[in-house]
């Protein structure tokens, strides 16, 4: 039997997932990864209603420089403890 009623699945923001592996893949040393960058690698769509958020499944071996809208727990951890530069921006 169907329920009805109230359902949030038209005002859920779809939040695209970065892990660590495909910032690897996608970018080469000294690059900035953010919604932009992401987008002119045709990775990203145009209208990012969550914002990016950043995973740590997989090693980052690149130096880049990562702007994005949310981090894991791990990855704020791992990017400290690599000395990389990262940046919580607001969802636009």
């Amino acid at each position: 039997m169907p329920v009805r009623g109230f359902t949030r699945g038209r005002f859920v923001k779809e939040r695209l997932a970065l892990n660590f592996s495909l910032i690897n893949a996608l970018f080469q040393d000294g690059e900035t990864v953010n919604a932009e960058s992401l987008r002119k690698k045709g990775y990203a769509p145009h209208h990012l209603a969550g914002g990016i958020k950043i995973l740590v499944k997989g090693a980052l071996e690149k130096r880049v420089t990562i702007e994005a809208h949310s981090f894991s727990a791990a990855a704020k951890k791992k990017l400290d403890e690599l000395s990389i530069p990262y940046k919580i921006v607001s969802a636009s």
